[in-house]
């Protein structure tokens, strides 16, 4: 039996102009790339992504990763009521709408 070589992996692509023809398994599949992403912000280096959009799309896609990432930390350190917290929150919220008006694809997490 072959040993699978991580090399030949065909690489996940998220291309985000196609928001028409999405169907309820894309909306997971995005939504575990999303949680996956995260949880792995510091070590992307095993994983093969292409994201496709336009300028507009990616950078609104960035920025809500971003927010996303800043907001789970500020839950783990302060709570989820503190001034930190909320403030976060309140970024991410603007940062996912920008998002899904780029896109017309619901942010996956809530």
């Amino acid at each position: 039996m072959e040993k699978l070589n991580e090399d030949k992996l065909q690489p996940v692509i998220i291309d985000l102009t196609k928001a028409d023809k999405l169907n309820e398994s894309w909306y997971r599949m995005f939504g575990a790339w999303i949680k996956m992403f995260l949880g792995h912000t510091f070590d992307l280096n095993d994983y093969n992504f292409k994201v496709r959009g336009t300028k507009r799309q990616l950078d609104s896609l960035a920025k809500a990763l971003g927010a996303e990432k800043k907001y789970l930390k500020a839950f783990t350190r302060s709570g989820l009521n503190s001034p930190s917290t909320l403030k976060s929150k309140s970024k991410l919220q603007k940062a996912i709408s920008m998002f899904e008006k780029a896109t017309g694809i619901k942010w996956p997490l809530k």
